[in-house]
């Protein structure tokens, strides 16, 4: 009886000192998380394709949108995207993607984006058309 009334302070010693542990371990996984975040990336980029993916839940029928992107060349990269975008593009439509690693953060048609200004040299001066 005696040892029982001894390890209880011990024992509960233990406990809260795996709770500060665990909380401590699980507030710096979160700091080393956000130094790790990728830099967001400006592109340009096409719509290769867009989808719908339906997904059943007890409070009803949910749907995924996302659209398919090609970079450069020979690279291409898919992103889940709210269905106001999924709307706005089609197929073929060209523009400027930003993304954060594997987070779509925007996509402005290129329709949408403001005219590229033109620099050159006119008689001795520097003229922006």
């Amino acid at each position: 009886m005696k040892v029982i009334v001894l390890l209880l302070p011990l024992m509960a010693l233990l406990v809260i000192g795996g709770g500060v542990v665990f909380l401590l371990r699980i507030l710096f996984a979160g700091s080393v998380t956000y130094i790790k975040t990728p830099t967001q990336k400006n592109v340009d980029a096409t719509v290769i394709s867009k989808r719908k993916q339906d997904m059943m839940r007890s409070s009803g029928v949910y749907t995924n949108y996302f659209i398919l992107f090609k970079i450069g060349e020979n690279d291409s990269l898919e992103f889940p995207v709210g269905k106001h975008i999924y709307k706005k593009c089609n197929s073929g439509d060209r523009g400027k993607l930003s993304y954060k690693g594997s987070i779509f953060m925007s996509f402005v048609l290129e329709k949408d984006l403001p005219p590229k200004k033109e620099t050159y040299i006119l008689n001795g001066e520097v003229v922006e058309k």
